[in-house]
């Protein structure tokens, strides 16, 4: 049962396939073929293929070597398997290897330093070019490669100066290795002259002797030390051990120029391997192994002497033992450093071989020998046709997919049985009075005499005649049933449709009146909802918007996308919002990627839609409520849904809408300047926090080290740890200490007017978490939470608001500002802990407050005797608190307790 056969190839034939793809991300034309990024899978250069001839897509493949945590492997011995590489940002990750077919090679040849060195790899493997400073780049494949073209480059992340001091018995390997013998059934090691004198140190414990070579030149030899010195170490030994072994090593055989040039020479080119190993382990960065030939005594051939150079502005001088080197070494400038690598030619070969390539999920990119970073092939696989690629991209079935295209191309479709369509029909038959109801709306606005109050009111906002046929604006006159009366639909239908209802007296009623009605859009373009306005001045709601419907689903539907959406792809970015009216705003600013979410909580739904046509999401919510989203959440679906995302910095208590009619280059310069969540939220607190004195800066540290306690991501943790550092003038050491030990204040400073500018949530107190539970889920915590449980008033007066009405709309209602802040901001926020751990804390600390209070009324009373069983009692109980088992019980007794406390106090 289905489409037949024959429509499918007809609306496969007489679809666009470019331009439908176009709508969805950026093409560009290269050849026969049109590239972009692909839209399944997270990636900053473009890997996705549309072939317009054939109407099929596709993700390239490519070859290389690669550079893994176990030093340098042939890509040929990884396939099959998966590996822990380096890819952008000098990160390591897992990843799968694999082969991609036979396939011919083009040989790139690259420079860097006078050295040289050629790769061969597919004419389509990807390329990343490096364009100005290092973090800007742009893809290019192999055929697509120039001279001159200067390739992106990783190093690993360097952990040199986070290792404190260097490890004595590993400096004293490195030294044995390089200048040392086996002796006997042990190693020793010979210290010739001024230089080698100063490494004895390093061997306090060993037998010494003071001898002469057979010159007459005095040396010392060191004895018992551990046959193992003569091999080299474990690369899994500690980082510092590690260190000191290279130290050790450079000592004995390296030598550092007067241009603080630092280089270790060997005769065993495995030595230098492995020295580059032990470097990618620590972020030590080095350049390629080079080699001369060295002509020995007369009689012998000549022999192969191997030489690394290291990055010197990864190293510092705990490395360098011999004073010379050091001075050496201190003494240049280290300003600059050749890390990458230059094309030099690129050319056909006659080579055609099997090719292999890794799959890295969220960069996609790796690198390969000598650290250059290059592009990878994709573990996704996708591929198909156009109907594949429709389903895929708006998350429809197959013949969902072939009646989109149909409706798009105008082909008529037919199926084998007719109830087949029933369910597709009606969704049909839903639209189409959507349409009819947007276009009735829409010409009431226009030209109705009753629209006159609604033209004047959206003239006033800034929207003329084509911003209003732009959005298809419409008014909805106050009138019981005028819209249902030009429909002429049945019951159903004006249901389902969310347009009306049947009143008490079984009429027809219309939902909106007296409205400006902005219709809702799918991504497809088809009206599923309305957003309902009432005139300034009039009664009722600010805003009505349609109940969900067989068409409409409030956390899946943005308003704005389908006029967004190209203008989103091209940017690669995409502004959330709170409503229609901001997004209008946005679009008369010149900023035409702003979608709504419908309030300021950003939800996954939302994230998991615009992901497939932007990897950047901008929340330009009003300045004052920006923030509320929960942290942790926001920080999952940047990972697991590979995308960045950033606020917008509004000016305090304004709105999108407002600003692009006063300043809307205050708003283009708010988008462009958006800061990531967890940036944003520290300046906010850096910015508002008083930094002229110790006490402010201890504070501010405090609040903002409990915001960067809360990144899953450690690198991110210690880079906004070090920006926290300077500008609150506190060591990064101490900093970092106070954040591993958890000491960090639970509840942030609060004004003495709290103001939802100035509330930042950084981690909820036990009263905040009960009263978010009292928010979501009051139920759970009937009868077991009272407000004698509350210390603090503002908390405590919006507990109050909660439990004395029926809904979170009436508790606003009633509650003062202060309060009604705090629960607007905590209702889009998640609990983070169950019912009985809240109750048992909020009871805990409610317990030990009561029981100081006691002890306090004790010292002063003059019979401190009469209070001490109440203490007794209380002592008791606040110790059963702690244990799982009689938590409950106790935190239900002395609540009680509490409760009667008050009323005999009162």
């Amino acid at each position: 049962m289905g489409i037949l056969s024959e429509d499918i190839a007809r609306v496969r034939e007489a679809t666009d396939f470019v331009a439908l793809v176009s709508e969805h991300l950026a093409l560009k034309k290269v050849g026969l073929r049109y590239t972009g990024l692909c839209p399944f899978h997270a990636e900053k250069t473009p890997s996705f293929s549309v072939n317009a001839d054939e109407k099929l897509f596709y993700c390239l493949a490519g070859e290389t070597g690669v550079l893994t945590w176990d030093g340098v492997r042939p890509i040929r011995e990884l396939a099959g398997g998966t590996h822990r590489i380096l890819t952008e940002k000098g990160r390591w990750v897992e990843a799968p290897f694999r082969s991609f077919g036979v396939q011919p090679l083009m040989k790139v040849t690259l420079t860097r330093n006078r050295q040289r060195k050629a790769l061969y790899a597919t004419p389509e493997h990807r390329w990343l070019v490096r364009k100005g400073a290092a973090p800007h780049r742009y893809e290019r494949t192999t055929e697509q490669l120039r001279p001159g073209h200067p390739l992106a480059w990783s190093f690993p992340h360097s952990r040199v100066r986070m290792l404190g001091e260097l490890s004595p018995q590993g400096i004293a390997h490195g030294i044995t290795y390089g200048d040392g013998s086996h002796f006997a059934s042990a190693a020793c090691v010979d210290l010739h002259g001024d230089k080698d004198a100063e490494l004895l140190k390093w061997f306090p414990l060993n037998r010494t002797y003071a001898l002469q070579t057979h010159d007459g030149k005095p040396y010392i030899k060191v004895l018992d030390l551990p046959k193992h010195f003569k091999d080299r170490p474990s690369l899994d030994e500690a980082p510092t051990y590690l260190a000191g072994w290279l130290a050790g090593y450079i000592a004995a055989d390296g030598h550092v120029s007067k241009d603080g040039t630092c280089m270790l020479n060997s005769a065993d080119r495995g030595d230098l391997e492995f020295v580059r190993q032990v470097c990618t382990r620590l972020g030590v960065g080095t350049y390629g192994i080079t080699s001369q030939e060295r002509t020995g005594f007369e009689g012998r051939e000549p022999s192969t002497l191997y030489r690394v150079h290291f990055i010197a502005e990864d190293l510092d001088e705990r490395f360098f033992l011999i004073s010379k080197h050091r001075d050496r070494f201190l003494a240049a400038s280290k300003s600059w450093v050749r890390r990458g690598w230059m094309v030099e030619s690129v050319e056909p070969t006659d080579r055609v071989e099997e090719v292999f390539c890794a799959e890295v999920e969220g960069t996609h990119n790796f690198t390969l020998e000598d650290n250059i970073l290059t592009g990878n092939c994709f573990g996704c696989q996708m591929k198909g046709d156009v109907i594949t690629f429709v389903q895929e991209i708006e998350h429809l079935e197959f013949a969902e997919a072939v009646e989109y295209l149909a409706a798009k191309s105008g082909v008529q479709i037919r199926y084998d049985q007719a109830n087949v369509s029933r369910e597709r029909g009606r969704r049909e038959r839903l639209v189409e009075v959507m349409k009819k109801a947007v276009d009735w709306y829409h010409q009431r606005l226009l030209s109705g005499d009753d629209g006159a109050a609604a033209r004047s009111y959206l003239r006033s906002r800034g929207y003329d005649g084509d911003v209003v046929r732009q959005f298809q604006i419409g008014w909805a006159p106050d009138d019981w049933d005028a819209l249902a009366r030009s429909l002429k639909v049945g019951d159903d239908v004006l249901r389902d449709t969310g347009l009306g209802f049947v009143n008490r007296r079984q009429r027809q009623q219309d939902a909106f009146r007296g409205r400006v009605m902005f219709p809702i859009f799918d991504s497809r373009g088809d009206p599923v909802a309305f957003s309902g306005r009432i005139l300034p001045g009039a009664e009722g709601p600010k805003y009505k918007n349609s109940a969900e419907s067989p068409l409409y689903s409030k956390s899946k539907v943005l308003y704005g996308l389908n006029w967004a959406k190209a203008d989103v792809v091209r940017a690669g970015e995409v502004i959330i919002c709170e409503g229609s009216t901001d997004v209008i705003g946005f679009f008369l600013a010149g900023l035409p990627r702003a979608v709504a979410g419908w309030g300021t909580a950003l939800t996954e739904d939302q994230v998991r839609t615009l992901k497939n046509f932007a990897r950047r999401l901008v929340l330009a919510y009003d300045a004052d409520s920006a923030g509320q989203a929960a942290a942790e959440r926001l920080y999952e679906w940047e990972k697991r849904y590979e995308v960045d995302i950033a606020v917008a910095d509004l000016p305090p208590g304004s709105d999108p809408a407002d600003l692009a009619r006063s300043e809307p280059e205050r708003l283009q310069a708010a988008v462009e300047n958006a800061r990531p969540f967890l940036a944003f939220r520290i300046e906010r607190v850096l910015t508002g926090a008083s930094l002229s004195t110790p006490e402010g800066r201890a504070r501010a540290a405090e609040a903002a080290l409990a915001m960067i306690k809360e990144h899953p991501d450690s690198f991110v943790q210690d880079q906004y740890l070090m920006e926290v550092s300077t500008r609150t003038r506190i060591e990064a050491d101490r900093l970092r200490e106070a954040l591993s030990k958890g000491r960090l204040t639970s509840t942030p400073q609060r004004a003495s007017t709290p103001s939802r500018a100035s509330r930042v949530v950084l981690s909820r107190s036990a009263e905040e978490e009960a009263l978010l539970l009292a928010v979501h889920n009051r139920d759970a915590i009937e009868g077991r939470v009272d407000e004698a449980l509350f210390s603090d008033e503002l908390v405590a007066a919006a507990y109050r608001a909660v439990v004395s009405t029926d809904s979170l709309h009436d508790a606003l209602e009633v509650a003062d500002p202060a309060a009604a802040d705090l629960l607007q901001r905590l209702a889009v926020e998640e609990p983070n802990d169950d019912v009985d751990n809240v109750v048992g804390r909020l009871a805990r600390e409610a317990g030990v407050r009561a029981l100081a209070e006691l002890d306090a009324a004790a010292r002063e009373s003059d019979d401190p005797a009469a209070f001490a069983p109440a203490m007794g009692w209380l002592k008791l109980t606040v110790e059963e608190l702690r244990d799982p088992v009689s938590a409950v019980d106790a935190s239900d007794r002395l609540v009680r307790w509490l409760v009667d406390r008050l009323e005999v106090e009162a």
